[in-house]
């Protein structure tokens, strides 16, 4: 799935609008104050620290990927090139030294292509960091969703929340990681309000909230990430096939074209080559070329997933847009309010974990 580019940015809204509660801004109630500052000072920068971290770590891969899908089908086109013309370079002085000045670029290229793979699979942090980010974005949401909190119960939820950062700082291995994506259940332990007294946060306070700030601009990310790759992805992703038959049909006319022609005369040297000798050589080299070439785009596709990716966020913007009609319905029901808090967080959770999978199963080079 994307890699995933963070933080979220919806139309209106500054990047971490989810994350970052001004003391000024006056769309944040009063009663959601002191959690919203503890919030703040315990999860605030550990989420900055893993977000700057997974977007500079998850730049690098881009790079690394680019770099080692382009060098590696370089050094293959190359390689090719100097089978296709070696028939005529005692014959061509120019075809000869292209033919060596080739040979160099090939070892080069092939030598960045291994170096970069090698490196790339050591290249986990992005993956990492995005996980620690992505679970301590989903802590904020989960302790507003507290029956503790809400019910005034401060040291209580206070000590809850200390033990659930500590775990998730524990997942700073890829094994931690993947070992926590494949844990996922189907469905959230749903937590109840611990007594009948009124609660110290009223339902509607605390829907709105999470309406506007989780679901909603969530569902607004999900939206334009769906447009954004499948505008990266455009027609690519269907017209990779076309490189095939394309080779193949190189194939075909190099077949008929020695069919009616034959190998020719042999080439002088100086002299000059017949026009269907170039075109053979052409339709040779293409024919081993195109498959190349469109491996490489399947593989630059793989490593990124942008059509799957984009299909999976649109699903998860119309399943947040729906809940978020269900949080204004329910807003005056705490049991209710509770519940969607809590399955909301489980579905983002799940979705990270799906990514996380994806990832890891369609990387090659990782």
């Amino acid at each position: 799935m994307n890699p995933r580019p963070v933080p979220n940015n919806s139309p209106g809204h500054p990047p971490d609008f989810d994350m970052d509660d001004p003391p000024s801004d006056p769309a944040v109630d009063p009663r959601l104050g002191p959690a919203l500052r503890h919030l703040a000072e315990e999860i605030g920068p550990r989420f900055h620290q893993a977000d700057r971290r997974a977007i500079a770590s998850q730049e690098l891969h881009r790079r690394l990927a680019n770099g080692c899908i382009g060098a590696g089908a370089l050094a293959i086109i190359l390689a090719i090139a100097q089978l296709a013309l070696q028939p005529f370079g005692d014959h061509m002085p120019v075809v000869r030294d292209l033919a060596k000045t080739s040979e160099i670029i090939v070892v080069a290229a092939a030598a960045i292509a291994v170096s970069v793979g090698l490196y790339a699979k050591r290249h986990h942090e992005w993956i990492i960091q995005r996980h620690l980010a992505e679970r301590f974005r989903s802590l904020k949401f989960q302790a507003l969703g507290q029956p503790s909190l809400v019910a005034g119960e401060t040291d209580p939820w206070k000590s809850w929340l200390k033990a659930e950062i500590a775990a998730i700082e524990a997942t700073r291995t890829l094994d931690a990681v993947e070992t926590w994506a494949a844990s996922r259940g189907v469905e959230p332990a749903v937590p109840r309000p611990s007594s009948g007294a009124a609660p110290v946060i009223p339902p509607a306070v605390l829907a709105d909230y999470f309406r506007s700030r989780r679901v909603e601009y969530q569902s607004a990310y999900f939206a334009g990430s769906s447009d954004r790759l499948r505008g990266q992805a455009g027609h690519w992703p269907h017209r990779a096939a076309l490189f095939f038959f394309g080779s193949v049909g190189c194939v075909f006319l190099h077949i008929l074209l020695h069919r009616f022609f034959g190998d020719g005369p042999e080439p002088v040297p100086g002299g000059r080559l017949d026009w269907h000798q170039v075109v053979g050589v052409a339709l040779v080299f293409f024919s081993a070329v195109l498959p190349v070439v469109g491996f490489g785009v399947r593989a630059w596709f793989t490593a990124f997933e942008l059509p799957r990716s984009a299909t999976l966020f649109h699903a998860k913007h119309r399943a947040l847009a729906d809940l978020s009609e269900r949080l204004q319905a329910d807003s005056g029901d705490l049991d209710a309010t509770l519940r969607h808090v809590a399955y909301t967080e489980h579905f983002l959770q799940s979705e990270h974990a799906e990514w996380i999978r994806l990832i890891r199963d369609t990387e090659w080079f990782l």
